[in-house]
């Protein structure tokens, strides 16, 4: 995507505030001022340096011992900052779709070069790092040697389907071979998924089913894995495609969201523009509350007993991509997200949109 400011001065030339991404979403032409390409939204990589704060914490709170209980719990939540990754990324990839349909004669052939060479070369040479640092000794996630076929799998971006090589080849992998498995979906669902409610329908439908085949493959595959081998199952059973589809469906819903709010006079946008500041704190206050709700439910004995935890936290981000931009508090933790993105950026223009 190419580069454009997001923070553009008012009339009266007091105020900053920031732009939705809706401007262009509704723009009938579907082009943008720089060369008919999607445009780049500074809030987005905002959203993506929150995950990968999210992430660090996870990781960076294993090293910690005695952690207290509460702290333990938040740390380990940080992990959910890939689903935050996989809604972005969702968002993201309706829109550039939307906007280069207009212009690109071979759209889906270009979709797949371009995901090719931001993914493919990099990740096959961390298979290549990782086999010859690591060794194809039992990993991460597994008990088992790693064979020819979890190499082969992962090479092809197939592993989601195995539970021995899910995350074995590439610690974190799982989450790689998940987006390839979304961008194998995304041009049917581009081309088939046209509104709003057939937006919901795809959330309700990838939730009901994907949970289906979740218990059915951890009832059938049970027998194989027991004593110590279990926990091998319990991962699997989280990390693989058919139980994180629907998150990436929740990232598509949220682009209809986006795409419902009218563009104001001056090329501005509010998601709440018809809300009163009052309204605007509380939506904000409500949004904590259900973050605060999730965390509750992880102390009770019950847990996640209706609802999947990773699904919970996917609504809270959709609540939190549609947090009103025009906010000055929003606009100032944006900035925050973004200068930790700026560190990151040369990893991430190849591994994410």
């Amino acid at each position: 995507m190419h580069g454009s400011n997001l923070v553009v001065q008012n009339r009266d030339g007091k105020q900053n505030r920031c732009v939705a991404m809706a401007v262009t979403a509704n723009n009938r032409s579907n082009r943008e001022s720089t060369g008919g390409q999607p445009q780049h939204f500074d809030w987005i990589d905002a959203l993506r340096g929150f995950a990968i704060l999210a992430v660090m914490l996870v990781h960076s709170s294993q090293f910690v011992r005695n952690l207290p209980k509460p702290l333990e719990l938040i740390a380990n939540q940080g992990a959910r900052g890939v689903q935050l990754f996989f809604i972005v990324s969702a968002v993201t990839l309706m829109h550039s779709l939307k906007v280069r349909e207009s212009f690109d004669g071979f759209l889906i052939f270009n979709f797949y070069v371009r995901r090719f060479f931001r993914i493919v070369p990099m990740f096959w040479v961390a298979i290549v790092g990782y086999v010859l640092l690591e060794g194809t000794g039992p990993h991460y996630g597994t008990s088992q040697r790693m064979s020819p076929w979890d190499i082969g799998l992962t090479a092809v971006f197939l592993h989601t389907w195995s539970p021995n090589a899910i995350n074995s080849v590439v610690p974190g992998g799982w989450s790689i071979t998940a987006e390839a498995m979304f961008y194998v979906c995304l041009p049917f669902l581009f081309r088939r998924i046209k509104s709003l409610a057939e937006g919901g329908l795809l959330v309700l439908a990838s939730f009901f089913l994907g949970s289906l085949l979740t218990k059915l493959v951890f009832w059938f595959l049970s027998p194989w894995f027991d004593g110590e081998e279990q926990h091998v199952l319990e991962l699997f059973r989280f990390l693989w495609f058919p139980n994180q589809c629907y998150i990436f469906a929740l990232g598509i819903l949220t682009y209809f969201v986006l795409k419902q709010v009218p563009s104001v006079e001056g090329g501005r946008s509010s998601r709440f523009s018809g809300l009163s500041p009052a309204m605007k704190k509380l939506a904000i206050a409500l949004h904590l509350i259900w973050l605060f709700g999730i965390f509750a439910l992880s102390f009770s004995s019950g847990g996640y007993r209706y609802l999947p935890e990773h699904f919970l936290f996917g609504l809270v981000f959709v609540i939190l991509v549609l947090v009103p931009e025009s906010d000055r508090h929003t606009c100032r933790s944006t900035r925050v997200g973004l200068r930790l993105v700026r560190h990151c950026k040369p990893l991430l223009g190849h591994v994410y949109p």
